[in-house]
């Protein structure tokens, strides 16, 4: 019991009640603690009722008995000391702060990482509808330069690709009736050497703006395919609107 007491005492002295520490070292000292206290109260239990039996080889399993309890009291106070060090404690004098950032870090990486395992997602592919799907495929194959991987004239269904981007085109869906087109957004390709790309383009569809450099650090343009479906194409500016260059100096 006096071995129980001065743990405790330990804890409280050297790691302030084992605030702020991590999870495997904190369980690692209370757990001996706990065990430290049933030793000490079984010890006190087979003192109290205790009496030497008559015969020699009965108390011979006495003193056997009581041998091991007493050396199993005696490991778990080494336990108590040794076992914890692997897990690396946080000592007091350790900035608490720092710990409980860490463990909100690590709690928020965990609620992410069950989040993200609702879904796996392979890939993200846009399908969107046309009333000319002959037209769309002749657009974006002349135009912009797509392939037409798949083409299914009787399901009005066709799959374009530019790289490693991937696009859908189908006719209206039948349960949703002969409707306008119902995507607001627009479609942002990011792409590299976009003054050619608008040099080539620019003549071959409707623009709605011309290519210019946008605060943002891009420099892009936007034109309407022969849907109406609004294309934006940027890159970043080589020198961002109110940065110089060192040109004027």
């Amino acid at each position: 019991m006096v071995g129980f007491l001065l743990t405790g005492q330990y804890m409280d002295k050297f790691y302030n009640h084992l605030h702020g520490m991590a999870d495997g070292p904190r369980l690692l000292y209370r757990t001996r603690h706990i065990f430290i206290l049933l030793a000490g109260l079984l010890n006190l239990g087979i003192g109290a009722y205790f009496t030497n039996r008559i015969h020699s080889w009965a108390r011979a399993l006495q003193l056997l008995g009581s041998l091991f309890i007493f050396a199993a009291s005696i490991l778990f106070l080494i336990a108590f000391f040794y076992e914890p060090n692997f897990g690396q404690p946080a000592h007091a004098s350790e900035s608490l702060g720092n710990v409980h950032d860490r463990d909100r870090r690590g709690a928020a990486r965990r609620e992410w990482g069950r989040r993200w395992m609702i879904m796996e997602v392979d890939s993200l592919t846009p399908v969107l509808r046309t009333w000319d799907l002959p037209g769309t495929i002749e657009f974006y194959t002349r135009v912009l330069g797509f392939n037409c991987d798949s083409h299914e004239p009787d399901w009005g269904w066709a799959s374009l690709s530019h790289g490693s981007f991937s696009l859908m085109f189908s006719a209206p869906n039948e349960h949703e009736g002969d409707v306008q087109p119902a995507f607001t957004g627009s479609l942002y390709f990011r792409v590299r050497d976009v003054d050619s790309l608008w040099s080539r383009v620019k003549d071959e569809a409707r623009v709605c703006y011309p290519i210019e450099d946008f605060p943002y650090g891009m420099r892009e343009f936007a034109i309407y395919d022969n849907n109406g479906y609004l294309l934006q194409f940027g890159e970043p500016s080589l020198a961002p609107e109110g940065e110089s260059d060192g040109s004027d100096q």
